[in-house]
């Protein structure tokens, strides 16, 4: 539009023309008149298909819209009636919505992996791990970090620093250490296991100076490898200010930098190490919303709470469940219920961006009670956004892993 000097000029420049010059510029002026009107019912057009190319974006897990989806053909539809301009915001949009799910910044962990895996010299000079037929904690590594990795939507990518095979048993907390000969009698018997079971982790801490390694980043955790009856918990915390990490801290650690030891057994397989880590999450997210009770008011719940509802404790308001308890369970670890329930299961893919929009689920989406694909399914449901929503992080593998970072989650 015309500033108020414009029109003072040009109304001063007609009277200085003659008729038909003067007709000429004022056809020229109502056509600028037009053209900017046009321009602005384009810009508000252009808006409001930003607007619904945006809700359609959101409405699909990570962009990964399959062609039979009704999201495909409506976005489709939309393309075909766009613009140039149009179809170039489309991709802008589409990046932008795939950035909060799929972040430039990923996260590296260093970790040094301590593998009790003793060379059994009576039996040849295999490993524990070849004379008992377990699996190769090598390749349970290997396939564990692919499904970190995948559940994070690539935002979690582990780097195993170092490998260290120990030729010994762990020592325990009352200082008992099995050998080679009494790890395999109880073994091959099925009875005669010291207890008290738990190993000692300090003594661990301290053989293989794994707070001055923290310390100077070298590492930022632990995983220990080992056999049943070895007394590992699945995670527990230790350094300076360590909490709860499904299991007590290790006390009396002096490193400033807190850590996690993560316990694996090679007489099990991926989906217990993914158990291991979904217990991590819940202790440390527990710690960064100050409680975990979901026996409250539904009106009452903090994010992490709704997260993990199940149909039991609440019906008809299931979200993602826990790690023992899907959507539709109603006992500790079933995950293979195929009574249907009401889940905003889907919901949380778009979190903060939450809608309340339901739909029936049952095992069917999560392995029909497979361990490994019941535990894939709940840790790609942990919200990965950018950003923060009532002061805590939209990513919540952040405080999973890189818990050092946040104060929430020191």
């Amino acid at each position: 539009m015309l500033t108020d000097t414009e029109r003072a000029e040009m109304g001063a420049l007609f009277t200085e023309l003659d008729a038909e010059e003067a007709e000429a510029l004022r056809r020229v002026l109502e056509r600028r008149q037009r053209e900017q009107a046009e321009l602005q019912a384009e810009k508000e057009k252009l808006a409001a298909e930003v607007a619904q190319l945006e809700r359609l974006v959101n409405d699909h897990e990570q962009l990964k819209v399959t062609k039979n989806s009704p999201v495909y053909h409506e976005m489709e539809v939309a393309m075909k009636e766009s613009t140039g301009v149009t179809l170039l915001l489309v991709a802008i949009v589409a990046c932008s919505a795939f950035t909060q799910t799929n972040p430039s910044k990923v996260l590296k962990p260093k970790v040094l992996v301590l593998n009790y895996d003793p060379i059994i010299e009576a039996e040849g000079g295999k490993r524990l791990h070849e004379v008992c037929k377990w699996n190769d904690p090598r390749k349970l590594t290997e396939v564990y970090v692919s499904d970190i990795k995948e559940c994070s939507g690539g935002y979690v990518q582990y780097q195993i620093v170092e490998w260290k095979d120990v030729d010994y048993f762990p020592v325990k907390k009352d200082g008992f250490r099995y050998t080679d000969e009494s790890y395999l009698q109880c073994y091959r018997t099925g009875k005669g296991w010291h207890q008290p079971d738990a190993v000692d982790y300090r003594a661990i801490i301290k053989d293989f100076k794994l707070d001055e390694r923290v310390e100077r980043r070298e590492i930022d955790e632990v995983w220990i490898w080992g056999a049943p009856y070895l007394g590992y918990w699945e995670s527990t915390m230790a350094g300076k200010g360590a909490y709860c990490c499904n299991s007590d801290p290790v006390p009396d650690v002096n490193c400033s930098r807190i850590f996690v030891i993560m316990g694996f057994n090679y007489e099990r397989g991926v989906g217990e190490m993914l158990e291991d880590m979904g217990h991590r999450a819940e202790s440390i997210l527990r710690k960064v919303y100050g409680r975990w009770d979901n026996s409250l008011p539904f009106e009452q719940l903090n994010a992490w709470e709704r997260f993990t509802l199940y149909d039991k404790q609440k019906p008809g308001q299931a979200a993602c469940g826990n790690v023992h308890f899907a959507p539709n369970s109603l006992s500790d670890y079933q995950w293979d219920n195929k009574t249907e329930v009401w889940s905003t299961c889907d919901d949380w893919l778009n979190y903060p961006h939450l809608t309340g929009k339901k739909r029936l689920v049952n095992c069917a989406e999560w392995g029909n009670g497979d361990i490994r694909e019941h535990h894939k399914w709940w840790l790609r449901h942990l919200p990965k956004a950018a950003g923060r929503t009532d002061g805590k992080l939209n990513n919540w593998w952040d405080y999973v892993v890189d818990f050092n970072s946040y104060a929430e989650s020191r």
